[in-house]
């Protein structure tokens, strides 16, 4: 729990969606009421979710019984205060390598957010696919580290999970131009290595200008 609060506790809701986290807006009996445009592409691509009668199920029997379990616990506690804010679980398919991360979390906003009022949510899920881009802003980098065009796209596709030798087949350079313009980028950002400069990127605002 004081992860995810960590994760997401700290973070507004249209920060979310700018950070690749797609939306599913339920109403105070747990059907849907909108979708995001990013939750429906992952609903429609993705094997271990999908949606029956204007609710959302699994693939798995077991894995539906939780998710709705966890959905009428956000809506019987939205007006507790001291009450658990968000809970997270992981939805398998066979087919996918790893379980598909969603969210499940009381809204007590106001506003509108994806052409919703807000108000009317009564939770939501947050759905979070690792294998899509996140959008780390370029041009961000560039201005906030000086970092040239080619090593702010060099950062991104790091921040984005690729190893050296992707990054170099999809630039149509070298191994060691890449490695030569991530030690610079790392000095530039004032990070070390690889696992120092995704957290730099991910916990950073970078996808809040794309």
């Amino acid at each position: 729990m004081g992860a995810l609060n960590k994760m997401y506790g700290s973070i507004g809701l249209p920060e979310l969606a700018n950070r690749g986290v797609g939306f599913i807006f339920l109403d105070r009996w747990g059907v849907i009421l909108r979708c995001s445009a990013l939750a429906q592409s992952i609903l429609d691509e993705h094997p271990a979710i999908g949606i029956d009668e204007n609710t959302v199920v699994a693939y798995r029997t077991e894995d539906t019984i939780r998710l709705r379990h966890l959905i009428e616990r956000s809506l019987q506690t939205r007006c507790e205060r001291n009450a658990r804010s968000m809970e997270a679980m992981g939805l398998k398919h066979p087919d996918a390598d790893s379980p598909l991360a969603i969210v499940v979390v009381v809204i007590r906003s106001e506003g509108r957010l994806e052409g919703v009022n807000l108000g009317d949510v009564h939770s939501a899920l947050l759905l979070h696919d690792y294998r899509r881009t996140l959008p780390i802003s370029t041009d961000l980098l560039s201005q906030m580290y000086r970092l040239t065009p080619m090593e702010a796209q060099v950062a991104a596709a790091i921040g984005n999970g690729m190893d050296v030798g992707e990054i170099a087949k999809s630039n149509n350079t070298t191994n060691h131009t890449v490695r030569s313009q991530l030690k610079a980028i790392f000095h530039k950002t004032g990070t070390r290595r690889q696992a120092e400069l995704v957290r730099l990127l991910v916990n950073g605002p970078y996808c809040l200008g794309s």
